[in-house]
């Protein structure tokens, strides 16, 4: 009985929205993400998108993220490979961006994902939802 009682619980926790994944199963379907999809974009982010509107460098994935959709929808800053999206053309959407968790596909690790998008000009294309727990998200799939 104790046997079953562990097993049924470790099943619930290993099904659970609210654990933090490491790496979301690649997928080009938008109904698979483990949440409300909200948008894909493909970026480029160039040197640009490193600096905020006061030129101090950015320190986290999610504040480039922010700055590259501020710099091709306000700014009109951006390279052949951004592309423009239909959501994150105010401030308030943007801001999402900035707080959301940044995570790579399974493939590839999300501290890799994440220091290349801080530290470097690198492309990929990014696939934003809302975790089934509320929680934003940006799934980030490196070109290349």
């Amino acid at each position: 009985m104790k046997l079953t009682s562990l097993f049924s619980l470790l099943v619930a926790l290993a099904a659970s929205p609210s654990l933090a994944q490491d790496c979301i199963p690649y997928t080009s379907d938008p109904s698979e993400l483990p949440g409300t999809f909200v948008v894909r974009y493909t970026a480029d982010w160039s040197d640009f998108d490193h600096f905020n509107s006061k030129g101090v460098r950015l320190q986290s994935a999610a504040a480039v993220l922010q700055q590259d959709r501020a710099n091709v929808h306000k700014f009109g800053k951006s390279t052949a490979f951004d592309s423009r999206d239909g959501y994150f053309v105010n401030l308030q959407r943007r801001q999402l961006l900035g707080s959301a968790e940044v995570t790579a596909f399974c493939g590839l690790s999300s501290n890799v994902v994440r220091r290349a998008v801080v530290n470097g000009t690198v492309s990929g294309t990014v696939m934003f939802y809302r975790a089934w727990d509320g929680r934003y998200v940006a799934a980030v799939d490196l070109a290349g």
